[in-house]
């Protein structure tokens, strides 16, 4: 039996990140790599510059591989991520003993995936001459701290005394 094993080799999968509206970030948004059996394999970031490299991938046997790649989704408010799937296929042959790898995505060389910035509404300006508060109208003082409401019930209560002791004369 002969124990014929070709030389493993390696490939780099990559993408590119897109943001509309402002500047990206290094680190900003998180990618994942899952092969055709649902194991996430790798979770990278975006660098400053957009790209997105998922590293090396290393194959030991002919084959036909297949990986999908995703844009993890934030919880950014204020931006509307991308929510497609790229499809990475990677064929790996056997050429004289060495295996060749070479990849291709749906999207060509490389995935790529756009988000949108949308700047927050403003808060309304406040007005820059705001409107006084009206003055509540102010009674001057007189100097003069006398009960004026008790010196009113007495005069009201001397004319109605007055009054009944007339009425009771003239009925005399």
């Amino acid at each position: 039996m002969n124990p014929y094993q070709p030389l493993a080799t390696s490939i780099n999968l990559y993408g590119t990140k897109v943001l509309e509206g402002r500047d990206l970030k290094a680190g900003e948004f998180s990618f994942t790599l899952t092969d055709d059996k649902g194991n996430v394999r790798k979770t990278v970031t975006n660098a400053a510059d957009g790209s997105i490299d998922f590293g090396m991938l290393l194959f030991e046997h002919e084959g036909t591989y297949t990986y999908t790649v995703a844009e993890v989704k934030g919880d950014d408010s204020t931006i509307t991520y991308d929510e497609s799937v790229k499809t990475f296929t990677v064929e790996v042959v056997d050429e004289g003993g060495q295996l060749v790898a070479t990849a291709s995505c749906e999207d060509g060389e490389k995935a790529v995936f756009t988000n949108k910035y949308t700047a927050p509404e403003p808060d309304p300006t406040p007005d820059p001459k705001p409107k006084p508060e009206p003055e509540k109208p102010v009674i001057p003082k007189t100097g003069d701290d006398t009960p004026i409401t008790g010196l009113g019930i007495l005069a009201v209560a001397a004319v109605a005394v007055i009054g009944v002791a007339a009425r009771r004369k003239s009925q005399l």
